[in-house]
């Protein structure tokens, strides 16, 4: 197949291109467009300002379209490039394909939706809810969860090398302010009171806030006996949980979060990971838990890991991407 993808930017761990390397590497012709073409070792900068930057960037957009003659084009979210761009790529009798991880609901989010209402022929949403939220928005609306990518997230230390640190706990990610008593914050001071925990991300005060990406994530989780995440947002979305879930068990870590919508269609609770009742307390005790019993823990690592290896991987969506992409009429 003959895709053209438009990218959100040029980062190495955006999800356009890392979808991209393996569409690729699975034999397809890729043509990659990031909304700014530099080296992606320098900063990301908006095209998009005031003074016709906008229509410029996306008659070079259009160009590329008729000149490269793709069978789809494939984007994952970039959400500021007009209505009139697609409207314009759909007459050339290229199917129109858009990716979105977010619930970013219609009439909440209507500047980011409007832009792509009615001239997509698929719509992939990675959370569950949002395939009824989005009927009229595209001639179909799919569901498929985020992946583990076993090859940009793949570590290189074996795990609990005793030659590196060992971590009892760790936490990569961001301060969560507004959701209840129970933020990601108190869940760390109360782990800190009786374990190792170490964090990476911007959480003031409790991380140094550097931000980990591929083998450098990969190691620290494989290096931590234990993960966890706090409040599963939108909880009438049914699934709805971050691609942490598929990073951290991928690259071996012990995985705990709250109850998650049909959280069993994927993951079997005390097999594949361990799920708390949301509350510090109970985070607590279950951590204290699995820190003493190892073998425990060490077996529904494995057991979590070989399931992400076996259903969850990019390898595996990617296919499942191209196949819902070959049904388009």
């Amino acid at each position: 197949m003959k895709i053209l993808m438009f990218v959100y930017c040029n980062k190495p761990y955006q999800n356009g291109l890392l979808i991209a390397r393996e569409m690729k590497a699975q034999g397809h012709e890729v043509l990659v467009k990031c909304l700014v073409e530099l080296e992606r070792s320098k900063p990301f900068q908006h095209p998009l300002t005031p003074g016709g930057a906008r229509y410029g960037y996306e008659r070079d957009m259009l160009e590329t379209a008729k000149q490269f003659k793709p069978d789809c084009l494939f984007v994952t979210g970039t959400g500021v490039e007009t209505k009139h761009l697609f409207e314009e790529i759909s007459k050339l009798g290229i199917k129109l394909v858009l990716w979105n991880a977010d619930a970013y609901v219609p009439g909440n989010d209507s500047s980011y939706w409007d832009r792509y209402k009615g001239v997509f022929d698929l719509i992939i949403t990675s959370v569950e809810g949002m395939v009824k939220v989005l009927e009229g928005y595209a001639k179909e609306v799919i569901f498929l969860p985020q992946y583990y990518d076993q090859v940009y997230y793949k570590p290189t230390i074996e795990r609990l090398n005793s030659k590196h640190e060992i971590y009892d706990v760790c936490f990569i990610g961001h301060t969560q302010k507004g959701w209840g008593l129970d933020v990601r914050e108190n869940c760390i001071i109360a782990l800190k009171e009786f374990c190792n925990v170490k964090v990476f991300g911007d959480m003031p005060g409790f991380s140094s806030g550097i931000e980990l990406y591929g083998t450098e994530m990969a190691n620290v989780y494989s290096q931590s006996k234990i993960t966890f995440t706090t409040h599963i947002v939108r909880k009438d979305m049914g699934w709805k949980i971050s691609d942490r879930i598929f990073k951290a068990m991928g690259c071996g870590c012990l995985f705990m979060c709250p109850p998650v919508a049909k959280l069993e269609q994927f993951f079997i609770p005390g097999k594949h990971l361990v799920t708390y009742d949301g509350s510090v307390a109970d985070l607590k005790s279950k951590v204290e838990y699995y820190l003493e019993h190892e073998e425990e823990r060490e077996k529904i690592v494995k057991c979590g890991q070989n399931e992400i290896m076996k259903n969850h991987t990019i390898s595996v969506r990617v296919k499942q991407y191209i196949k819902a992409m070959g049904k388009i009429k």
